[in-house]
């Protein structure tokens, strides 16, 4: 079986990484593999080189509108590029309207990687008629699946992400930093600003910890300056994107993940698997609360946006680092879980499951 994924680009971020996890498996398991992104921009995730690129910038009409552009370069490449099966992962709105257009007989997969409830109203239409006349749908928790409702298609799987966390390194719980890490993209969306002010409280008590924050994005240069408006500006550390974060891991003291909204968090699941006791927020649609069994697990989870009560739970989790550690270690149960394997597994037993339909 030939199949081709859509997704916004091959670059930072946890849609990418786990999209390449799964075509490297199938590529691994004998299926012809494409991908199609938006742009040639510089890829950051370990793709097999077996995986055909396709970029949606060569399928472009000249002259054409912004949105109707998208749209015709759209229903082009899928009737260029040879599939038997498409896979959009991260519904792209675009691509919806481009195979409703088309009328495509082609097995789709649709794959929600986020939350429906934070999209435009437009877009959640658009999201919503996709994922119903989808062949199969994928999603990461139960509670992004039941956020569309009667839209569900007849088949639909929940295939959480699988753990990246290097084997190679361990974190002594007594032999690390005074750090609190924090990582993902620099995006409004993902709470920073609510960290560091929360981590300029936490500061005020414990003057001798640092804030490490690993990523980049479009918000780095007003994070920068509200940590120097926080009077917290030394010790906020901005590191950039890196391919690998256990580093940062094994030398943390507490893991904090401040996002208003996000699918299954890669970092939360990195940091739990590696014993990092975590405060995160409750994050719509819930991935958080799923990932640390409402809080019993790896550490407890607050409210969305609120500063103060952020700071109280980090200084809380600093106090009393013996429950904090043992939090911690109970984290590590969610390892077997999501051992990539068994998430390659789940994959492949969908697209099996796919390619024995008519």
């Amino acid at each position: 079986m030939k199949i081709l994924f859509q997704l916004m680009s091959l670059g930072v971020g946890g849609a990418q990484k786990i999209a390449a996890f799964v075509m490297n498996e199938l590529v691994e398991s004998g299926y012809q593999v494409s991908v199609l992104s938006y742009g040639r921009e510089a890829e950051n995730v370990n793709l097999n080189n077996q995986v055909k690129r396709f970029y949606l910038d060569d399928y472009r009409p000249f002259g054409s509108f912004e949105r109707i552009s998208r749209v015709l370069a759209f229903r082009r490449a899928f009737r260029d590029i040879d599939h038997d099966c498409l896979v959009i992962f991260g519904p792209d709105p675009y691509a919806g309207i481009a195979l409703g257009l088309s009328k495509s007989s082609d097995k789709v997969i649709q794959c929600e990687r986020g939350d429906l409830s934070t999209r435009s109203a437009w877009r959640k239409v658009v999201m919503k008629r996709m994922m119903h006349s989808a062949t199969a749908g994928v999603f990461q928790m139960d509670e992004a699946r039941s956020s569309y409702g009667r839209f569900l298609p007849q088949n639909t799987m929940i295939i959480p992400n699988p753990c990246y966390a290097k084997g190679s390194l361990l974190r002594e719980k007594d032999n690390v930093d005074k750090s609190i890490v924090a990582i993902g993209r620099l995006v409004p969306e993902k709470g920073f600003d609510v960290l560091i002010k929360a981590f300029a409280s936490v500061h005020s008590l414990f003057n001798d910890y640092k804030l490490d924050i690993v990523g980049d994005g479009e918000e780095r240069l007003k994070l920068e300056e509200l940590a120097n408006s926080c009077g917290v500006s030394d010790f906020v550390v901005f590191h950039g994107a890196v391919s690998d974060v256990s580093p940062f891991l094994a030398n943390a003291r507490l893991f904090v993940l401040s996002s208003r909204f996000e699918g299954l968090p890669n970092s939360l699941i990195e940091a739990m698997v590696m014993g990092v006791p975590v405060v995160a927020t409750d994050c719509s649609p819930g991935g958080a609360r799923f990932l640390t069994k409402n809080g019993t697990i790896g550490g407890p989870v607050v409210p969305v946006g609120i500063d103060t009560v952020l700071s109280e739970k980090i200084i809380w989790m600093l106090d009393n680092r013996e429950y904090a550690e043992k939090l911690g270690e109970a984290g590590k149960k969610i390892a077997i879980e999501y051992a990539p394997e068994v998430i390659a597994e789940k994959w492949l037993t969908l697209f099996r499951d796919i390619e024995s339909r008519e």
